[in-house]
């Protein structure tokens, strides 16, 4: 059996469904993808996807307006974890 490090995105119109898959197995730039969170900050607007690569590293991604894909290549956590506290 084979297991895949990688997430499924659905999507509702209400917080209890009904719900519609909208990707599955998503690998954010082909990374094995796990213990991930999404962040949305509120004076830009702008949202953010968090996950653990490989058990190699944190890294983030900025996310498209409707949050489906990534607007660019992940970059190690700590660089974006420090401008979103600050």
């Amino acid at each position: 059996m084979v297991f895949l490090a990688a997430f499924t995105i659905w999507q509702a119109d209400a917080l209890l469904g009904p719900c519609e898959m909208v990707e599955n197995l998503v690998n954010p730039s082909g990374h094995k993808a796990g213990d991930f969170d999404m962040i949305k900050d509120a004076e830009t607007g702008k949202a953010y996807l968090y996950f653990d690569a490989d058990h190699n590293a944190m890294l983030c991604m900025e996310l498209s307006d409707d949050y489906l894909r990534a607007k660019d290549l992940p970059v190690p956590c700590l660089e974006t974890c420090q401008v979103l506290l600050l």
